[in-house]
């Protein structure tokens, strides 16, 4: 007999790791109700997790036969399209999300991904300006927007991005440090210290203040501040981080431009 808890026992079955145990129910589940989208995900997400990209298209195509609609079906089969080489249709998947559902962070964020793979940075440009509208501080897309103007070197744009989100969160350490390491790749050096110092105040650990911190110093010509800002984040271990190194690097580079 069909019965919806069933479908909540197949999801706890996935969260202690009893993988088979939870396809069983699902396929039972599936017996008694072949329309049940929930088991239908279930057994499709599970497939795109073991690398099974057709076999989860197959059964997302079918659901999406009698459900057009589902957002995250439509997220799923672009996901795996795209792994299967199939990038077009994959965007395409991707963009009939967004339209059924702007507020879908998921299929924003992989459709701006896509473009920017396949070389298209203006589109993942507007697919992300979009959804920020909506979402000014989403830190998820905030940061893959600003690091895809960065890459066209826009870097007034990225930085207004960021000045909307401070003005939402004006106590938010992160926004203003990024802020400042924008503000930094644009030659605005000023700026980049103020903002710099403000998120140092908000938060004195904050890894990305003390870097802009450190550059500021360099720029003003004060060499031994700035030498004794990363000898003491790199004897906290946090210059290990690749993320940080690149960022001080990207930095360093347009202090480098001005002397």
């Amino acid at each position: 007999n069909y019965n919806p808890g069933l479908t909540q026992l197949a999801r706890l079955y996935r969260q202690v790791g009893r993988m088979a145990d939870a396809r069983k129910v699902y396929e039972q589940v599936l017996r008694n109700n072949p329309y049940d989208v929930y088991a239908a995900m279930g057994i499709a997400e599970m497939d795109i997790r073991r690398g099974r990209h057709a076999e989860a298209l197959r059964r997302l195509r079918a659901l999406l036969e009698w459900m057009p609609e589902n957002v995250p079906a439509r997220i799923n089969a672009g996901l795996c399209l795209a792994s299967m080489g199939d990038r077009d249709a994959a965007l395409r998947e991707y963009e009939r999300a967004v339209e059924l559902d702007p507020h879908a962070t998921v299929a924003v964020i992989n459709m701006a991904n896509l473009l920017i793979d396949m070389g298209d940075r203006k589109r993942a440009e507007a697919t992300l300006s979009a959804y920020l509208a909506l979402h000014p501080t989403d830190r998820a897309v905030l940061g893959i927007a600003c690091a895809n103007l960065v890459a066209l070197q826009n870097f007034g744009s990225a930085a207004a991005l960021l000045v909307r989100a401070i003005e939402r969160e004006p106590q938010a350490a992160d926004l203003r440090s990024r802020y400042a390491r924008i503000s930094c790749l644009g030659h605005q050096w000023k700026i980049a210290a103020d903002q710099a110092r403000y998120a140092a105040r908000l938060d004195g650990a904050d890894p990305e203040a003390r870097i802009v911190l450190c550059v500021t110093a360099l720029h003003q010509g004060d060499h031994e501040r700035a030498i004794a800002i990363v000898t003491d984040m790199i004897s906290e271990g946090l210059m290990a981080d690749s993320g940080l190194f690149d960022a001080l690097c990207m930095v360093l580079d347009a202090c480098a431009q001005d002397q």
